[in-house]
């Protein structure tokens, strides 16, 4: 499962340092589920599009989209997790969602 990511009116997606635009990404999420039961990490790699990841070279791209990692000294993105939601991989993929959407981006989920 993965991410796509699109801009919208007022949160554009650059290729970083650049003004080269981009219509969408695709994101794919590492994830960990954690032994409290309590919390949900994932950590987001950006590619240009679901094809770009599916090829043999597979390289990710660096865009402004903001990711800012919350765990200290760690690349991932710390959310907990809510006592009737599920503790599975599909949660996990909402809630990353949900942060993508809350920095001003449309997101649609991508089921292989």
């Amino acid at each position: 499962m993965g991410l796509i990511v699109k801009p919208t009116n007022e949160k554009k997606i650059h290729l970083k340092n650049t003004e080269v635009e981009l219509n969408e990404v695709y994101v794919r999420i590492d994830v960990q589920l954690h032994s409290t039961g309590k919390h949900i990490s994932f950590n987001p790699t950006v590619y240009q599009s679901k094809n770009h990841f599916k090829s043999d070279v597979r390289s990710k791209i660096y865009t402004d989209i903001e990711i800012n990692p919350n765990m200290k000294g760690l690349n991932g993105i710390l959310v907990q997790r809510e006592e009737d939601e599920p503790f599975d991989v599909h949660t996990a993929i909402q809630k990353a969602k949900i942060y993508f959407e809350s920095k001003g981006y449309d997101v649609d989920i991508e089921i292989e």
